[in-house]
């Protein structure tokens, strides 16, 4: 901070070190114009010996001496001896050739613009969308859970109804199984005496086997009893 007001300081005091005239180098931050076009002014009055431009130029030693229209050569010599020469330029011509920066960046500066406070109703709107979208998620994520649990009951209800009809099948012939015998009973107990007898008969007829497994003995004795039984 302390720099910077010294370096205005500078610029102040350096600059009216001839009065009423500014630095060329200084010229451009307080006028709308620049260093390179102050100097083409002045070199180009001088090479066509315009002399209005005497009063508007100065030429100014570091030992304080001024000249109002020093020539090429006298400024080369000011030079070469050490004099470090500055060349000034009028302020009054200034502000009427170019016009002062100073004002036109107060008439060109566009208004500030109130403080605003920050906008909450965007970010509130934003939160509770949010909430909403995650309630609805969480409800579609229940509906889904609830959809899968209904189709796994209908499956197993499915299931044990088609073990219920089986199970009731054959609970169905298991109890329908002394009814079928006894009416098989009843059937036999009704026959004809005649139908008896001839299943007598046939009994009969029917020539016994002999076992299976008999042993040799046992076929001679069966062989002798048929052979008596003709006679």
């Amino acid at each position: 901070m302390l720099g910077m007001i010294l370096l205005i300081l500078h610029h102040t005091f350096m600059s009216d070190l001839v009065p009423g005239f500014v630095k060329v180098t200084d010229a451009g931050r307080q006028y709308k114009t620049s260093r390179s076009t102050l100097d083409r002014r002045r070199e180009a009055a001088r090479l066509s010996g315009n002399t209005k431009f005497d009063r508007v130029f100065r030429l100014r030693t570091k030992d304080g001496e001024v000249f109002e229209r020093p020539s090429k050569e006298q400024v080369t010599q000011l030079t070469k001896e050490g004099r470090v020469p500055e060349w000034f330029v009028s302020r009054s011509w200034l502000a009427k050739e170019f016009g002062k920066r100073s004002e036109e960046t107060k008439e060109e500066a566009p208004p500030q613009a109130a403080p605003q406070a920050p906008d909450t109703s965007s970010e509130l709107l934003a939160a509770v969308r949010q909430q909403f979208e995650d309630r609805i998620n969480d409800l579609k994520d229940q509906l889904q859970a609830e959809r899968q649990e209904k189709r796994e009951l209908m499956q197993y209800a499915q299931a044990d109804k088609q073990m219920f009809a089986k199970a009731a099948q054959q609970l169905t012939q298991v109890l329908a199984l002394p009814a079928i015998n006894e009416a098989n009973k009843n059937r036999n107990s009704q026959s004809t005496p005649t139908q008896a007898a001839e299943r007598d008969d046939a009994n009969r007829a029917a020539p016994s086997k002999p076992p299976a497994k008999s042993t040799a003995s046992k076929r001679r004795r069966w062989k002798l009893l048929r052979i008596l039984s003709r006679d």
